[in-house]
């Protein structure tokens, strides 16, 4: 069982179930935290592409999530100085300010009261790190995903390098199991982790770590990317041999590359392969 469906199986147990109040004060307060990780990490993808009153995005996201919008739960339940709104619909505003201008969202130029949610842009980075590939960091045609964040500053705080990196996603997603439609990109780039086990050192900290079930999640990762794309499709494939042979990393792969270019880079080479989806 994942978290939503045994945070929403909780929720439901909260009317037949005898709780404490406070305990039960405190599950509530868990729902609609996890409602607002729920939309962030989804790009609000239950609210449909057009221009939106901020009422008609409380009944999209009421519909997709009704276990975790509870009307019962109030903002001054939660703060002081908070009013009679239902907290979840807090929640969703501060979703959407926080990711005004990011992904899907968008502002400029909409009226007062509205909200515009752009239809998905044409290329995915489903691991893009520090970006360090691009040329345009913030291409206005591309979606830029990863698992984790990590803020400016923190590659300085360790290494004592002053750079500009950092790990600032559009989307907290994980490749192995995308939250996007089938058949949704054109273009999709994919610049997995190097090394298999995390360590402290400067390439884990950019790039991450594969981990010990390496095998299945890249599998899991190529089918997934191969669904996101549309027919006739490109993937992009980077990938640089550090600890596992090139053959054995496309010996995984259902769909052989049509060609591909090495770098050499001393001992180890990163490899570009390009995969079209041709159905």
């Amino acid at each position: 069982m994942n978290g939503r469906h045994r945070m929403e199986q909780e929720a439901c147990c909260c009317d037949t179930v005898s709780f404490d109040p406070l305990m039960l004060m405190e599950l509530k307060k868990d729902l609609t935290s996890y409602l607002q990780k729920q939309l962030v990490e989804s790009d609000m993808r239950c609210v449909p592409d057009g221009i939106h009153s901020l009422q008609a995005i409380y009944d999209h996201v009421k519909e997709k999530y009704p276990e975790l919008c509870n009307d019962g739960l109030l903002c001054r339940d939660v703060c002081d100085d908070g009013d009679s709104q239902p907290e979840w619909q807090h929640r969703v505003r501060t979703v959407l300010s926080s990711r005004k201008g990011k992904g899907r969202i968008n502002k400029e130029g909409i009226e007062k009261g509205q909200w515009q949610f752009l239809p998905p842009k044409l290329i995915l980075d489903a691991c893009c790190g520090g970006r360090m590939m691009w040329f345009e960091k913030q291409h206005p045609n591309a979606t830029y995903m990863d698992i984790r964040a990590v803020e400016p500053g923190a590659f300085e705080a360790r290494f004592g390098q002053k750079t500009s990196w950092a790990v600032q996603p559009d989307i907290l997603g994980d490749y192995r199991d995308m939250d996007f439609e089938d058949e949704t990109f054109e273009m999709v780039v994919w610049d997995i982790p190097h090394k298999l086990k995390p360590d402290k050192g400067l390439i884990t900290m950019k790039y991450g770590a594969l981990g010990t079930n390496w095998q299945e999640d890249t599998q899991k990762g190529f089918n997934e990317i191969w669904r996101v794309l549309k027919p006739g499709g490109v993937l992009l494939f980077k990938y640089a041999d550090l600890e596992v042979k090139v053959s054995e990393m496309l010996g995984l792969f259902p769909v052989k590359p049509l060609f591909g270019t090495v770098t050499k880079k001393g001992v180890n080479n990163t490899y570009w392969f390009c995969f079209k989806k041709i159905e």
